[in-house]
């Protein structure tokens, strides 16, 4: 190795004042506050804020693992997240997440709006609901889902999407499904493959993923 690359392996792992233990709750905690301060760059500085003696790249990992892909909320942390929102409100997500471990408030008001918050209506739609979809669909255009919802008490934007492209479309097709329909339903699952029902919708001329998954399901 060169001198200079004997002096970065010194003070980035090997050097005996980094910190190498398992990051605790709270550390990890303290790190996202730090970086969102930083708009999550200037890993140097955060490290040195942090002052845990945390390198600027193990800080950078540990912030990376927290914030990649998806993870499945738990019924824990369903529980913390409306205490949460009682005790806080429906605005103050940044302090909402900080009774959270690893949770950003964009998430916490995503799971909040769209699963959790109890105005959210479930089960069959009633025809007074229908026809205020129609009319914000009427309004805003196919597609501006978060404005429209606001017309359609106590349904979420993906509801609203859903009821509206899957039944009250007038593009929707919900005539029986002919023998060529079919041929061509098991021709487009044998190209695409099996779960791909919005690639294979597109082609199928007005029926929808929901009716497409559906009829395959009669014919296998």
């Amino acid at each position: 190795k060169t001198p200079e690359e004997c002096i970065i392996q010194w003070t980035t792992h090997e050097h005996p004042s980094i910190n190498k233990s398992e990051w605790t709750a709270a550390e990890t905690r303290k790190l996202r506050q730090i970086a969102s301060r930083h708009n999550n760059r200037n890993w140097q500085r955060i490290a040195t804020e942090l002052n845990t003696n945390r390198t600027a790249a193990d800080c950078f990992k540990q912030w990376n693992k927290q914030t990649s892909g998806p993870r499945k909320w738990t019924k824990e942390e369903d529980e913390i997240l409306a205490r949460a929102v009682d005790l806080y409100g429906e605005k103050n997500w940044q302090q909402i997440a900080g009774c959270l471990e690893n949770r950003s408030g964009q998430q916490c008001l995503h799971r909040w709006t769209k699963t959790m918050n109890p105005a959210i209506r479930r089960g069959r739609w009633k025809t007074e609901e229908d026809e205020a979809l129609k009319n914000a669909v009427n309004m805003y255009g196919v597609g501006n889902w978060v404005k429209i919802q606001k017309f359609v008490l106590g349904r979420t934007d993906v509801q609203c999407r859903e009821r509206w492209m899957n039944v009250l479309s007038p593009s929707v097709k919900k005539d029986p499904w002919t023998e060529e329909e079919d041929k061509e339903l098991k021709r487009l699952v044998g190209l695409i493959g099996v779960g791909k029902w919005s690639k294979i919708s597109a082609e199928m001329n007005g029926r929808t993923d929901n009716q497409c998954w559906r009829r395959y399901k009669v014919l296998i």
